[in-house]
This record gives structure tokens, sequence and C-alpha cells, in this order.
């Protein structure tokens, strides 16, 4: 029998319920949930460096083409839903703009969200990096199939120091 990885046991406690639950189950959490028309956005975010070792571990430690160099580095994931049905949307092009608010200077980061399973379920992630103080704006574009315009749904987040 196969032990469950570090990263399965973290996302279990931290993602998991935010990303992987109905979408109105967690309707109180307004700073890390959206409603754009009609489609409901979760945003998660962890350390990179929790996430290190295991992926040291895994068989593809290249996942997002690996953990990128920097102290301050975090994976982030999205997960969509239907807000009319709680379908999960699984076929979604999603990005992320990242800009510094306490910095005016840096210019704003493009990450592409690449679609990746947790367990049975789908999410799009990928690594960020955020080494500035903060606080930051993180803008969700996702554009979604039989929809004309992309929808945006801007987070103003504050990391931890680890």
């Amino acid at each position: 029998m196969r032990r469950r990885s570090m990263l399965q046991v973290l996302l279990s406690g931290i993602a998991m319920p935010v990303l992987l639950s109905a979408p109105l189950a967690y309707a109180a959490d307004a700073d890390m949930h959206r409603v754009v028309k009609g489609v409901v956005i979760y945003l998660g975010a962890m350390p990179g460096q929790i996430l290190q070792k295991d992926l040291q571990e895994q068989t593809d430690p290249a996942m997002h083409g690996g953990l990128p160099p920097g102290e301050h580095v975090y994976h982030v994931m999205v997960a969509l839903f239907d807000q009319a049905t709680g379908r999960r949307i699984t076929d979604a092009q999603v990005a992320m703009d990242l800009a510094d608010l306490a910095d005016a200077a840096e210019p704003i980061k493009h990450v592409r969200l690449e679609p990746m399973a947790i367990g049975a379920q789908l999410v799009y992630g990928n690594f960020v990096d955020l080494p500035g103080s903060g606080p930051y704006r993180l803008t969700v574009i996702a554009r979604l199939q039989g929809m004309p315009d992309t929808i945006e749904a801007e987070f103003n987040w504050q990391h931890a120091r680890i």
C-alpha cells in the first residue's frame, strides 16, 4: 500500500476543502472567492517551500516546470464552478496577473495556470514568485467555452513570510 505523500496531506487539510467542495458551502469566505458572470471562482495558495520536499520525492518533480528559485514562491490554485448548477468547470483557459501594490515600478507578472488534478478533481495552478512585501493584487483571468468574453476576478492578498 502506497503511503500518502506530504503534498496530498497538505492539500487535503488546507486547499481541498475550499477547492473541491460545492461553491455555496464556502460563501462566507469572501476573501478567497468571487462570483463573476455566473462563475464562482475560488483561490488558494500555499508556500512553495512546503511543497519542495514532496516534489523531490515524486516521480514527476517537474510539476509546472519545477519549483522555481526564490525565497517567497507560492503555489496558487484556482477552482471554477457554474453558480447555477454547482458543477465544476474543467474546460477553461486560466491565467493570473500579479501586481505588487506597494511597488508601482514593479511590472505586472502574467502567469498561465495549468490544469492539474488533485485527487479526481481538476483545478488550475502554477508557482508564482511574490518577493516584495505586498500587498498584492492577484487577478484571475478565465476564458470559458461558450462565453464570448473573458471573466476577471481580483483578489487582494498579503502573504505571510515563512
